[in-house]
C-alpha cells in the first residue's frame, strides 16, 4: 500500500512538472520571439532598411545583381577563407 501511494505521488510530481515546465517554456518562447523578432522588424522599418531584396525593377530580367569585380581585384575574391 505504501509502495503504490509513494509511486503515485512520484507520477503525479511528474507530470505536474512537465505540465508547469511546457506552460513556463511557451511564454518565455513567446516573450523571446517578440522581444527579438518584433523589436528587430521595428527597427529595420524606422530605419528603412530591406535586408530582403525582393523588389524587382520592370525591365530587369532576373533578380540577380550584377557582380561589380571593378571595386575590388579579382585576385581578392580567391580563397577567401
Amino acid at each position: 500500500m505504501t509502495l503504490e501511494f509513494i509511486s503515485g505521488i512520484k507520477e503525479g510530481q511528474k507530470k505536474f512538472g512537465d505540465t508547469i515546465g511546457t506552460i513556463v517554456n511557451s511564454i518565455a518562447l513567446t516573450f523571446v520571439y517578440f522581444l527579438g523578432v518584433g523589436a528587430t522588424s521595428l527597427f529595420m522599418k524606422l530605419f528603412k532598411k530591406n535586408l530582403v531584396q525582393l523588389e524587382k525593377s520592370p525591365d530587369a530580367a532576373t533578380y540577380w545583381e550584377e557582380l561589380n569585380l571593378t571595386t575590388r581585384p579579382a585576385a581578392e575574391y580567391c580563397r577567401q577563407f
